[in-house]
């Protein structure tokens, strides 16, 4: 089944694409195979948008707890990933960055957003996840905690 090899290499790509990380996350796409593939027909062209959606949301809910326990994980010289969720087909990423909001003017802040869409929407493998109903949710904190930026991306 090649959309679960998608699923899972879309979670990866994402948890790592800031500033062109070279972190290395584990993860075992074997075990998310095995929860998640009697959820799956035989033939995915046949399935419904609920059941991608029941699909994607096990792919994300499983992968997310094995990433998860790993964080938080730097990614750059400002940035951090301290949290991974799902929630149904919605995958959640909490990051910190270490500057205090203050420090952002609002178009910077819009661009931090806009990065992302790009990137989500420019991968092949998340672009076919969002066009069978997955999501994917940023949050970006400041390093008081306070929010800097959220994104809700579930279309491109």
């Amino acid at each position: 089944m090649s959309f679960l090899s998608v699923g899972v290499g879309a979670v990866l790509a994402l948890a790592l694409q800031a500033s062109g990380s070279t972190t290395n996350v584990e993860t075992d796409a074997g075990a998310v195979a095995d929860v998640c593939i009697s959820l799956a027909t035989p033939d995915t062209e046949g399935m419904s948008e609920d059941e991608w959606k029941a699909f994607i949301g096990c792919i994300f809910r499983e992968t997310a707890a094995q990433i998860d326990p790993q964080l938080p994980m730097k990614l750059d010289d400002t940035t951090s990933i301290v949290a991974i969720s799902a929630t149904g087909a919605r995958l959640n990423y909490t990051y910190v960055v270490n500057r205090a909001a203050s420090d952002f003017s609002p178009s910077q802040k819009e661009y931090i957003a806009t990065s992302a869409r790009k990137s989500v929407c420019g991968d092949p493998d998340m672009l076919a996840t969002l066009n069978r109903g997955g999501s994917y949710f940023y949050r970006w904190l400041d390093r008081s905690g306070a929010v800097l930026q959220t994104a809700l991306i579930d279309r491109c």
